[in-house]
């Protein structure tokens, strides 16, 4: 991985002022908080020359920044005017050039004092109207340079430093300086943009990060600086090293207005209990990275945050919260809206809340056991009004978690969602900001292509599959052969209370639960043949009224009849004797000794049309 630090050049006069005057000290806190979590040292250059310079080491459990304060903007503050007053801390320091000029080399040169780095070989300057390093494959380019292109693409980066505005643009003066100490150093520069849509400085830093951990970071710049090298020469610049800024006439992607942007639903699930889970300073930023812009808000996006016991708040528009202390006092005012919602309940409700159909929902898992989300070469334009709605799911920060998926996946498929994805995108303190500006740069839809996994459902059997099954098991015994799930050994169907019937059989109409009858019952007659088990000889005739039908077809509403049933028992012994019978169809009234389940048989089931004959 290519080294890489980070000069930003930020608002107000910390050696005149102090720190708390115009130097927004909330920007610096999350600026360095994203470029120290990466591993990158931090040069912050003031107005009026200060310069501060923080090293990974100034973070962490061993650094003044402890974890024990969660990184907190007043502890960040309160470290900065320890400085001032002449305190030493470790992985900080801040001095005061006497030239801008100055400045900027003794940044580009403190690497001769800290050996064995090597010195720096490139610059990345950012800025909005610079050469597109996302999507940046829809900018056509001549077969020489894709050539060259394509053979530097696999090179990792040079030692590399990172030129932005920190909450404010990049003086003239300040660029003349950088410009004369890159063609000293014979250092190459490249202008970038990652997007249309200006984004706050802290963003940036984690998306490059988030680019950087992916390993998508390297051959994106090699593009760049191709790129750069391509349009200098068709404007004539020379050949030295140095890649003036420029708008790049050739791309073809144009500025989306955050109104017109799909709608974004972000879901933090985390292990905390959701009451000290918003007293966090890491919630802190996680609003800033969800709702804000560059000068602007993300007026269509959602944040959940969810705890292990089923509490969930769904948050909308925070506009107080780019200081840390306004943003947990929101969030404290915001908790009394908080409802029991599992997953599938917060991605329903959040697609009412955002006016979209859950049909047209997309949804990322973002899970570091899964290989980095990559951005699509080529910027994909909508092609209707109605664009999919984005939802990205941070289960626990994003660990590996079976559970986690198999909870996820489940919620996708039982609302039916459009697709469904599993990706690393760096963590929580990554990857809220970077799918937020890949989605802001439209490329966060196209990447999300892939149909979520079939509900899993209990095997059931459908009406007409019982309505067959009777309809054979029915003939089949009345022709005397025995059924399928009998010849396998399945257990019998245990006797119904029809086989307690009075020795006097009496006729009545049966309906069976295969599927529901209203109309007329058939007219057709059948007879089975006898059956002789346990000295009784048993006759059974069944009397259907419609003679066009067969036995066992069904009415309109789903039920069916079997019909009348004329029974003739011929008893050679005593009529109480209580051996095993059988009977010849499976509509069938045996004899028994209690005639009072008969009488009430024939009370709560309709009269037929013609009365049954019972013979003794």
């Amino acid at each position: 991985m290519s080294q890489m630090e980070w000069l930003l050049f930020c608002r107000g006069c910390p050696s005149r002022h102090g720190w708390t005057h115009q130097s927004r000290v909330d920007a610096l806190s999350r600026c360095a908080r994203a470029a120290l979590f990466m591993g990158s040292p931090c040069h912050l250059l003031f107005e009026d020359r200060t310069l501060l310079t923080l090293e990974p080491d100034f973070i962490g459990e061993d650094g003044p920044w402890v974890c024990a304060d969660a990184y907190s903007e007043r502890c960040f503050a309160e470290l900065l005017e320890n400085l001032l007053q002449g305190a030493q801390l470790h992985g900080a320091k801040w001095r005061v050039p006497t030239t801008l000029s100055g400045c900027i080399a003794e940044v580009l040169e403190s690497s001769r004092f800290a050996a064995p780095l090597p010195p720096f070989e490139l610059l990345l300057d950012f800025r909005e109207k610079g050469h597109p390093l996302l999507g940046q494959h829809s900018v056509s380019l001549p077969t020489s340079a894709a050539k060259a292109a394509a053979a530097t693409m696999l090179q990792p980066l040079p030692r590399t430093l990172c030129i932005i505005g920190g909450v404010r643009d990049v003086f003239p003066s300040e660029e003349q300086a950088i410009e004369t100490a890159c063609r000293e150093l014979w250092a190459a520069r490249c202008t970038i943009s990652l997007g249309p849509v200006p984004e706050l400085t802290s963003k940036c830093i984690k998306v490059i990060g988030a680019l950087r951990a992916g390993g998508c970071l390297d051959a994106a710049v090699r593009r760049c600086l191709v790129i750069s090298a391509s349009s200098r020469k068709s404007r004539g610049a020379g050949e030295h090293s140095i890649a003036r800024y420029s708008p790049f006439t050739d791309r073809t992607r144009h500025a989306r207005p955050l109104s017109l942007r799909p709608p974004l639903h972000v879901v933090v699930r985390t292990s905390k209990k959701l009451c000290e889970f918003v007293l966090c300073p890491s919630v802190a930023t996680l609003l800033v990275d969800v709702f804000l812009a560059s000068g602007d808000i993300n007026r269509t996006t959602l944040l959940t945050l969810m705890d292990a016991e089923g509490a969930a708040l769904t948050l909308h528009v925070m506009r107080r919260c780019l200081a840390e202390s306004d943003a947990l006092e929101n969030l404290q005012l915001q908790l009394r809206r908080a409802r029991r919602a599992d997953l599938q309940q917060v991605l329903l409700d959040g697609q009412r809340l955002l006016h979209s159909d859950v049909r047209q929902l997309r949804v990322l898992h973002a899970d570091e056991s899964q290989p980095p989300l990559v951005p699509p070469r080529v910027v994909a334009t909508p092609s209707s009004a109605l664009s999919p709605s984005v939802a990205v799911v941070f289960w626990n920060g994003g660990t590996a978690d079976p559970i986690a998926a198999a909870t996820v996946s489940s919620a996708c498929s039982a609302l039916g969602v459009q697709a469904y994805a599993r990706a690393s995108v760096g963590g929580l303190k990554l990857g809220p900001a970077f799918v937020g500006v890949l989605h802001n740069s439209g490329l966060l839809v196209p990447t999300l292509c892939t149909q979520p996994p079939p509900q899993v459902q209990c095997p059931t059997v459908s009406k007409s599959q019982l309505l067959a099954r009777t309809v054979g098991r029915t003939a089949a015994t009345a022709e005397g052969v025995p059924s399928i799930g009998y010849c396998l050994g399945s257990p019998k169907p245990n006797r119904s209370w029809l086989h307690t019937c009075s020795p006097i059989p009496r006729g009545a109409v049966w309906p069976l639960r295969g599927a529901q009858a209203t109309a007329a019952v058939a007219s057709t007659k059948i007879l089975a043949e006898q059956a002789e088990v346990a000295h009784h000889e048993i006759k059974a005739e069944t009397i259907l009224r419609d003679p066009q039908k067969v036995v066992g077809t069904a009415a309109n509403s789903g039920f069916f009849y079997v019909g009348m049933i004329k029974v003739q028992v011929v008893s050679q012994q005593c009529p109480d004797s209580r051996e095993d019978r059988s009977i010849a169809a499976s509509t069938e009234a045996p004899s028994s000794e209690c005639s009072e389940h008969a009488e009430e048989l024939e009370e709560r089931t309709p009269e037929p049309s013609a009365t049954a004959d019972v013979s003794c």
